[in-house]
């Protein structure tokens, strides 16, 4: 006997608290885990858009001739550095861009916790409706059998029994009705937590209550310090100032580098060996303004030499 009441306690599902249940919507709600990994990628591309780009080797072969009696080959290393502050303003856009999706974050975390919030008062509701209803049906029972006796002596009329008869099939109709509602809340909150809708839940417990409600101002400055939507519109503005600062800076021209050589062999019949000519390039691009234009200067040190 004891080992059959231990299975049969250890094969319950345990009870249902709000708090565990929040804290299990926070790590397994599949949309709270898509926000998360939406932080995470805007957070890692801050570092990304305020770093130079990526510089450009080439290889080129230039002009060779059918017979490849020369092969000419030009090897070209560029970089580019942005002038006028557009790498700081593609960083501010871009942690502006990861303060957006921190703020989507907390609201949609806020959205979740009041959807499992309303989906356990619902399920509780149920519960202890269908407690009462089952408590009300007992009751009702003894009344019936009481009212058949009643009219069977000739004590009661016949109306006693029919009343007593609908207000028993009022609660039945009544606890199927908080049944279905309780299917209903299970199901909603089985999706909010990502668990098998068919599963058996556990027995609600009751929730604690405030003993005292806030002050409205000070929920007032709260909600001003703490809203999701107001940091997001404040994120949004800091990404609008960084977006005119980088569209001012894309007026000012970017300052480009390269270095190249030119490496070109012949070829021909006799044992001597080949001449090597080499040409060895490096330029440097700057911006410069005169009389209210802008133009580019170009550098070139070149160095020739012949070896035979």
């Amino acid at each position: 006997m004891i080992a059959v009441l231990v299975s049969v306690a250890l094969a319950a599902p345990p009870p249902l608290r709000l708090a565990d249940l929040l804290r299990e919507a926070r790590e397994k709600n599949p949309e709270l885990k898509a926000a998360t990994a939406r932080v995470r990628a805007t957070h890692s591309a801050v570092e990304p858009a305020g770093a130079l780009d990526d510089p450009m080797l080439m290889v080129q072969l230039w002009n060779a001739p059918a017979d490849f009696s020369t092969v000419p080959v030009m090897v070209q290393l560029s970089q580019s550095f942005p002038l006028g502050g557009k790498r700081g303003a593609r960083a501010d856009a871009a942690r502006a861009d990861a303060a957006m999706a921190g703020a989507d974050l907390d609201q949609k975390q806020r959205e979740v916790e009041t959807q499992v919030a309303s989906a356990y008062f619902d399920l509780f509701l149920a519960d202890r409706t269908q407690q009462i209803d089952d408590e009300l049906e007992a009751i009702l029972n003894v009344v019936l059998r009481s009212s058949e006796a009643r009219v069977s002596t000739g004590k009661a009329e016949q109306v006693e029994l029919l009343r007593a008869q609908g207000a028993l099939i009022q609660v039945r109709s009544e606890r199927e009705t908080a049944i279905d509602h309780r299917r209903s809340a299970w199901a909603r909150l089985a999706a909010l937590l990502d668990r098998d809708p068919a599963s058996v839940p556990g027995n609600t417990t009751e929730p604690g209550v405030l003993a005292r409600f806030p002050d409205a101002m000070v929920l007032t400055e709260r909600a001003l310090r703490e809203r999701p939507e107001l940091a997001s519109s404040r994120a949004a503005i800091a990404g609008a100032h960084a977006q005119e600062r980088l569209a001012r800076a894309n007026r000012i021209p970017d300052l480009g580098l390269f270095a190249a050589e030119m490496h070109m062999t012949r070829r021909r019949r006799s044992s001597s060996p080949p001449r090597k000519p080499s040409t060895r390039c490096a330029t440097g691009s700057r911006p410069r303004w005169r009389k209210g234009t802008r133009t580019c200067s170009r550098r070139c040190i070149r160095s020739t030499s012949t070896t035979s």
